[in-house]
Formats: C-alpha cells, sequence, structure tokens
C-alpha cells in the first residue's frame, strides 16, 4: 500500500506541480501542457528523490508500470482497479476500488487549472534540454512550500521537472520520454 502511495505521489508531482502563471500567454502555455500531457496514450517517467529512483510506463487510460530502485527493485502495476505488486519472484494480485480515479485526477487538465491564481509563474525563456528546445519556467506554491522548475518541449509537452520542497530542501526530478510509444502492460499473473 505504502508503493502505492509512492505511485500516487508520483503522480501529484507529474500535476501539482503544474500550478499556472499569473501573465496570460504563460498560463496559456502551461494549460496547453496540461492538455498536451492529459492526451498522451503513453510515456516514460524516470523519477530521482533523495536516494530513491524509479522508472515508470504509462498507457492509457488505466495502465500503470513502476520499479523502485532504492538497494533492492520494488515492481509494482496497476491495471484498472487491480495492483500487482512483486514480492521477491512471486507477484501478488490485489483488488484495489478507485485507485484508477486517484491516480487519473493528476493527469486532468481540471486539477492543473485549480492551482492557477495560487502559484507565482517565472517565465524563464528558452533554452535546451539534451539538444531539445525547451521553454522553461519557474514556479513557486501559493503556500511557500515549494519550488519548481519545469523544461516544455515540442508539443507541448514535459520534458523535465525538478520540484523542491523548500521546508526539507529535498528536489524531486522527473524526465519524460517515449510520448505516444508502443508500450505495453500486461497482467504478471
Amino acid at each position: 500500500m505504502r508503493r502505492l502511495l509512492q505511485l500516487a505521489a508520483m503522480a501529484v508531482v507529474l500535476t501539482s506541480f503544474v500550478p499556472v502563471p499569473a501573465q496570460a500567454d504563460t498560463t496559456d502555455a502551461l494549460q496547453r501542457l496540461a492538455v498536451s500531457f492529459a492526451k498522451l496514450q503513453s510515456f516514460h517517467a524516470t523519477m530521482q528523490s533523495g536516494p530513491m529512483n524509479a522508472d515508470m510506463d504509462y498507457v492509457a487510460p488505466d495502465r500503470y508500470h513502476l520499479i523502485m530502485h532504492s538497494g533492492h527493485d520494488i515492481e509494482e502495476m496497476i491495471i484498472g482497479e487491480t495492483v500487482y505488486a512483486k514480492l521477491g519472484s512471486q507477484w501478488m494480485k490485489f483488488p484495489m476500488p478507485g485507485v484508477t480515479q486517484m491516480i487519473a485526477h493528476f493527469r486532468q487538465p481540471e486539477a492543473v487549472a485549480k492551482t492557477i491564481d495560487t502559484s507565482k509563474i517565472t517565465d524563464m525563456g528558452m533554452t535546451q534540454l539534451n539538444g531539445t528546445p525547451a521553454h522553461q519556467y519557474g514556479v513557486d506554491s501559493g503556500d511557500g512550500s515549494t519550488h519548481t522548475v519545469m523544461w516544455i518541449g515540442p508539443h507541448d509537452l514535459p520534458l523535465r521537472i525538478d520540484a523542491e520542497e523548500l521546508s526539507n530542501k529535498r528536489v524531486t526530478t522527473i524526465l519524460y520520454s517515449e510520448f505516444n510509444a508502443p508500450i505495453t502492460i500486461e497482467a504478471p499473473i
């Protein structure tokens, strides 16, 4: 269950740190990001947060595959309302009603829109990220708890998000790739 919450937290990082700006054109850019991200049929994300790193694949509408690397790999899948967890070399299956809705909520543009008025956004201009043109934005949460830097690439999709929790200085970095790639996630048992 704790790992499921970590997956949900990853989903939160994907969108809850995508609050939108005070300037109209910046607001439009980040709203386009939210819409483009929600329309994806699949993507891959790599996350680093302190000593933990993880890889996640997503396939619309409700399939997630998460591998957390922290000493020993912890692997989980969510397919619809079912969670699969690999313990050692064995997979276990757990029904989890409501999990799909809980996670899907964080991919909805409406969730991003709710944060528009509560964050300070800075347009940091154009840059390159690993050779790809990207527009960079700084986002300070309205409650002062986080500072996020986002790189938005072609087709209004996120390339990278660095979210810093200001209370403990922990930075979570998420790198996105393989947009709409032919990723397959099937039940392991």
